[in-house]
């Protein structure tokens, strides 16, 4: 049951913040549903890895930095996975968004 609910969460901010976002599209809740499963396959896999090669190279100093990175890039995997239904845009839009599924993860899990 908490995996459905962190799936439906997870969704609901890749509407709510690619909406809001000026580059950032997302053409439906089923592109969204999409890209939260595998950005959530993505973390899975990698997740673990990203985040403890970026906190070995950043000495750890980076604390803040390293979750907004690791997520940037689970993000950009499922923008390129998932086709057209989702258009993350460029680094600033990315950026902008993988600090709001951070900041979400961190609040709400």
């Amino acid at each position: 049951m908490g995996l459905l609910i962190k799936w439906a969460v997870l969704s609901g901010v890749l509407m709510g913040a690619a909406a809001l976002m000026p580059t950032g599209k997302v053409r439906s809740w089923p592109a969204a549903i999409a890209g939260a499963a595998v950005f959530g396959i993505a973390n899975v896999l990698l997740g673990w890895l990203l985040t403890f090669v970026a906190t070995i190279l950043t000495l750890g100093l980076f604390g803040l930095l390293v979750p907004i990175i690791v997520n940037m890039v689970l993000l950009k995997i499922a923008d390129q996975y998932t086709g057209e239904g989702l258009n993350l845009g460029d680094l600033p839009s990315l950026f902008g968004l993988s600090a709001v599924v951070s900041l979400t993860s961190y609040l709400a899990f």
